[in-house]
């Protein structure tokens, strides 16, 4: 993985991210690469009218700014949780010759996964792209192989989820009931953004994700 090359690197400094923190504001130049270590990003676009659209969930092994060298601004970028990142400048990142397989690498799962998304956002319904934020959740956080009721954290208020996944916060709190209800999933009392998965098989039936594909979701 790509972060983990780079932590050999002394090309690189890191730098730490409190959950929360906005790490990029929408409109400055991003004048350096990023490389997400640990932890969850989101990205998101505030429209002249003042509503914010939410366009992307990475954690790591996301590259973050342009790594063609070439200095332009970006979307707003808040660390979702605790985040480490490996931080370079253009010129030291495109002297990384050996990293160029990983970002090809990188490049053709995120577009995957951004497919994935505009599928399920145009074609999906509510618990489908529940089942698919879930899953991709459930990649994000854990390296290894997973079996039934392992848990993930979501990250976001549901009025963010919601706006996220092209659905009403009552919406995505009713689906959830019923996932809950229907022995897939279950939300832990006292923490409600806790969720044990409890039938991995359907809900990757669910979501529309192969078998064969599954080693390379990536957060949408």
């Amino acid at each position: 993985m790509l972060a983990t090359r780079l932590h050999r690197k002394p090309l690189q400094s890191t730098r730490k991210y409190l959950k929360g923190e906005y790490i990029h504001h929408q409109g400055d130049a991003m004048e350096r690469v990023l490389v997400i270590q640990s932890g969850m990003v989101s990205f998101s676009v505030t429209l002249e009218d003042g509503r914010r659209q939410i366009t992307g969930i990475q954690c790591r092994g996301a590259v973050i700014g342009n790594t063609a060298g070439v200095v332009t601004s970006a979307p707003e970028i808040q660390a979702l949780t605790d985040v480490t990142a490996h931080s370079l400048s253009h010129r030291d990142f495109s002297h990384c010759v050996a990293f160029r397989k990983d970002l090809l690498d990188l490049a053709e799962r995120t577009i995957k996964a951004q497919r994935m998304h505009i599928t399920l956002l145009g074609c999906g319904l509510a618990n489908e792209r529940i089942a698919a934020f879930l899953l991709s959740l459930l990649h994000c956080e854990h390296d290894t192989e997973t079996s039934d009721g392992a848990t993930v954290t979501i990250p976001m208020e549901g009025v963010d989820v919601g706006n996220y996944l092209g659905m009403k916060r009552e919406t995505l709190s009713r689906t959830l009931g019923e996932l809950d209800k229907g022995g897939l999933i279950t939300r832990q009392e006292g923490e409600r953004n806790t969720v044990s998965l409890d039938n991995l098989e359907k809900l990757y039936e669910l979501a529309g994700f192969t078998a064969e594909g599954r080693e390379s979701i990536f957060v949408m």
